[in-house]
């Protein structure tokens, strides 16, 4: 008896086995990386009170602290460097060179953060330090994305990763605080934390620049993945302004809360804890509920198969959280919950609304409109605003309450929340209007954007 002819036809239960595999692997790699890289970042937020309170400079009868000036620079540094990102990581010289790209900037991002201050032991080399390296870093998520962009499981890793640096927020803190306590000078205590987490930084970017690129039937899925000229790229904006805008202004005032809460942490949940400063470990895992929810919500979007019925579902979900985060702010208030509680519930509706503009939600717009491309400058142009909304809200804070009581803090935030976090709903609910309206009716993956300018 004669064999017949071997099939070629390719299994689908093997198809989706090498896509879970490859799945897993970078977001292995990106959740790991990621979640060590807030380590050489947010440690020199955490310097004890007593150093950060004192004036670092005046204007006219304004003062600025310490602690206001790295803030400030830490938005001003990931702000400008949002404008040579946006043309570096999109470019086909970063698509050429990812891995030798994104290991010169986490290395150097690391060296600025710690090395000034430890040598020059004064405020303003910590300052200097801290605002070249966020110049540096603010390439790096970007970067990332081009390695997770353009997948069926695109929002899994995404959701992972999201993850990963939410809770490394606070982790991160709440080393900085344990290293403190354990004795390390102020001025060294960022060198010593980048120093020990920079091998495994560089050692996890190695494999993920080895991980298996986007198969066959990712790209059927989601769109061939690719450097977009500067003309594509204005292209692109102007097919969907109105909708871009409008995400990108809730993602600015996302993005202002979301930061104002980090920088002044201690203050914020030492005044909410009346006046009583929470242990290390409550810094340590104050997000982790928020990085579970953030996650979950965002792995989910798997399962949303059409791109445009997927931008509807972010966008209801972003509305739904920051609802509740003003009704938990009006709880809180009226003290109906405890301090503590009231910020875990801020850590979920934050990132929750947080995690879908930060990668996600803007592949699956490159998804639906059915081009060639990337995201990672949408994800840049909207780090930018947001970014902007924070500075803006900082110096708001640094004029009305110069004298930087924690109490302060606290009422600076409260505005915040309900005035930021009302136009943020407003905002979401008329993007979502707009994306209903400019795909209905249509086979939203087959749009073509470039067909409708």
């Amino acid at each position: 008896q004669v064999a017949g002819p071997v099939s070629q036809e390719v299994c689908p239960h093997a198809v989706m086995n090498d896509s879970a595999r490859d799945a897993l692997l970078v977001g292995s790699a990106s959740c790991l990386c990621y979640f060590l890289i807030y380590f050489t970042r947010t440690p020199i937020m955490m310097l004890p009170s007593s150093i950060t309170a004192e004036t670092f400079m005046e204007f006219g009868s304004t003062k600025v602290t310490f602690q206001q000036a790295l803030s400030l620079m830490f938005q001003v540094g990931f702000a400008v460097g949002k404008f040579p990102a946006i043309y570096v990581i999109s470019s086909k010289f970063f698509f050429a060179n990812k891995l030798k790209v994104l290991l010169a900037l986490n290395i150097a991002a690391a060296g600025f953060v710690g090395v000034p201050y430890a040598i020059g032991r004064q405020p303003a080399f910590a300052v200097l330090g801290l605002l070249l390296s966020t110049i540096v870093a603010s390439a790096v998520y970007g970067g990332f994305a081009t390695y997770l962009e353009g997948r069926r499981s695109t929002e899994a890793i995404f959701a992972a990763m999201n993850f990963s640096f939410i809770f490394a927020g606070s982790a991160s803190r709440g080393t900085a605080s344990a290293v403190l306590e354990a004795g390390v000078a102020p001025e060294l205590m960022p060198l010593v934390i980048a120093a020990v987490v920079l091998p495994g930084i560089c050692g996890l970017l190695v494999l993920l620049d080895r991980s298996p690129k986007p198969a066959a039937a990712d790209v059927s899925a989601r769109g061939k993945r690719s450097p977009m000229s500067g003309e594509e790229r204005s292209a692109f904006v102007r097919a969907y302004a109105p909708g871009i805008a409008l995400v990108i202004l809730a993602y600015a005032l996302i993005t202002a809360i979301r930061q104002y809460r980090d920088m002044f942490s201690r203050n914020l949940m030492t005044a909410a804890n009346g006046g009583v400063t929470p242990p290390s470990a409550f810094f340590f895992f104050v997000d982790f509920p928020g990085a579970v929810v953030a996650m979950l919500a965002c792995g989910l979007m798997v399962r949303v198969k059409d791109n445009s019925t997927a931008l509807l579902w972010m966008l209801g979900v972003m509305a739904t959280s920051f609802t509740g985060l003003i009704l938990s702010t009006l709880a809180f208030q009226y003290g109906l919950i405890g301090g503590e509680l009231w910020q875990s519930i801020v850590g979920m509706s934050i990132f929750t609304a947080y995690v879908f503009p930060a990668g996600p939600f803007y592949d699956r717009l490159v998804g639906a409109a059915n081009v060639s491309g990337t995201c990672s400058f949408l994800i840049f142009i909207s780090d930018l605003c947001g970014y902007s909304g924070t500075l803006g809200l900082l110096f708001y804070s640094i004029v009305d309450g110069s004298n930087a009581s924690e109490t302060v803090y606290l009422d600076h935030f409260v505005e915040a929340v309900y005035v930021l976090g009302g136009i943020t709903v407003v905002s979401l609910l008329c993007c979502a209007w707009y994306f209903s309206s400019r795909f209905s009716g249509k086979p939203a993956d087959t749009v073509g954007v470039y067909h409708k300018i």
